[in-house]
């Protein structure tokens, strides 16, 4: 009985150890809260990017936070949002590895209006889901895009949306700038 003891309080204290807290990504009002247990993928392409630690072994998923200055995507004949989300579709499209799975349509990450499509793609070891959604902030164009396993588990697909979900803005006054 006492080893069996000794037993139970150490998985507890173990366990203790390893608790799973949630750790917040913010840059020029843009957060994402995410757990503890994800890395951060480090990479000059993008402004943040979280992987859960499955990745490695196939059956993980990965975000990604990247965005495009409007005034320079002037530059390139990109005058509006609408005309970026357009042009990143049909690029996503032209790519033959890619299989359009949910077409362009409006939707919602907290309170934040995106437009959002899906394609399906071979990835290394498995076949892929990545979801992009893009909006526009502070002059600013965002994609974030979400990669999942084909055959996710309910679980980890439910904690792929509760990190989506936490997506936050900070409004911005003007006024107090000046």
């Amino acid at each position: 009985m006492k080893n069996y003891l000794i037993l139970l309080l150490s998985f507890y204290f173990f366990s203790c150890d390893n608790e799973i807290t949630t750790l917040t990504f913010e840059s020029v009002g843009v957060s994402l809260d995410y757990p503890s247990n994800w890395t951060e993928i480090n990479d000059n392409s993008i402004d943040f990017g979280i992987a859960d630690i499955s990745l490695l072994e196939g059956g993980g998923s990965s975000i990604l936070l990247q965005n495009t200055d409007s005034v320079q995507s002037s530059f390139y004949g990109i005058k509006t949002f609408e005309e970026y989300v357009d042009a990143l579709y049909n690029t996503v499209l032209l790519d033959s590895n890619n299989l359009l799975t949910e077409n362009l349509k409006d939707t919602y990450l907290n309170k934040t209006k995106c437009k959002r499509f899906s394609v399906e793609k071979e990835g290394k070891l498995t076949r892929l889901i990545q979801t992009t959604y893009l909006f526009n902030y502070n002059s600013k164009y965002y994609h974030l895009i979400l990669t999942e396993p084909l055959d996710i588990e309910k679980d980890k697909h439910d904690e792929n949306q509760k990190i989506l979900l936490s997506l936050g803005l900070k409004n911005t006054d003007v006024n107090k700038l000046l």
